[in-house]
């Protein structure tokens, strides 16, 4: 859904939050995060209007938390689009029980296939290493997501290899392998068939989300107060917020499957 929305809407088509930098600013006073502008001459000011609403979300602990904040913001006007992603994005107040690793391992492909998509999106608003517009590894998340939707699992053949072209193994680099991964994935599903280790990419598309997390960190502007120590410890605790984020939605979508 997230890759479709930041392609679909132009510029002028978006209905715009356009939540303030301070606000932002007073929400991560523990280190100056970076917030991008949102210029309307621009094709990517959707995307970093998306990007500012991902930031107010996950800096409350829940959805009714970042609700509440809306409501006593009354100035801002939330549409259907803003509400499905505020869905998306917010963390839930549950028990989770099972191991995360667990979980992955008794889900079916279906269920797999939409959870690598959703975990590789969230992925690249927390780090995206293109500066192109529009990025190619947005584009193959747009594709994916049309290739599962009109797929039907039980009629693909069961193949344990995973086709690459030249280009896609010149491009990929330890970031990047996973997308590259996933395209050939629906490349090959397109074609009649699925690969037998979709467990395996789920966890690395985890670990890719982990690893966005870190590298959006890692920048020069993210300054902080806070000794390397306590500064490990926010990162860490944010890779377990969104660790569960991800066992929440592979349960949603067990669920609905």
């Amino acid at each position: 859904m997230l890759s479709e929305l930041i392609e679909k809407y132009n510029v002028s088509d978006w209905s715009y939050l356009n939540i303030e930098k301070h606000t932002l600013i007073k929400r991560y006073s523990w280190v100056s995060i970076y917030i991008p502008d949102i210029n309307l001459n621009y094709p990517w000011a959707v995307r970093n209007d998306i990007i500012r609403l991902f930031y107010l979300c996950i800096s409350f602990d829940s959805k009714s938390e970042v609700l509440k904040w809306f409501l006593e913001n009354s100035k801002f006007k939330l549409f259907k689009p803003h509400l499905k992603l505020i869905n998306l994005f917010c963390y839930q107040k549950s028990e989770l029980e099972n191991n995360f690793d667990l979980k992955i391992e008794s889900s079916n492909n279906n269920v797999l296939l939409n959870f690598i998509t959703i975990v590789l999106e969230r992925s690249l608003l927390w780090y995206s290493p293109e500066p192109t517009w529009p990025s190619c590894l947005t584009s193959h998340l747009v594709k994916a997501r049309k290739t599962i939707i009109n797929v039907n699992i039980e009629n693909l053949k069961s193949t344990s290899i995973l086709v690459f072209k030249g280009d896609d193994l010149f491009d990929s680099s330890d970031y990047t392998h996973v997308f590259y991964k996933f395209k050939n994935i629906c490349n090959q599903i397109n074609k009649g068939e699925i690969y037998s280790d979709l467990t395996t990419i789920a966890k690395q598309a985890h670990l890719t989300l982990i690893t966005s997390i870190r590298n959006n960190f890692e920048h020069e502007y993210n300054i902080s107060k806070l000794s390397e120590i306590e500064y490990e410890r926010k990162i860490d605790n944010l890779i377990k917020k969104e660790t569960d984020w991800c066992h929440s939605q592979l349960r949603l979508l067990t669920e609905i499957n």
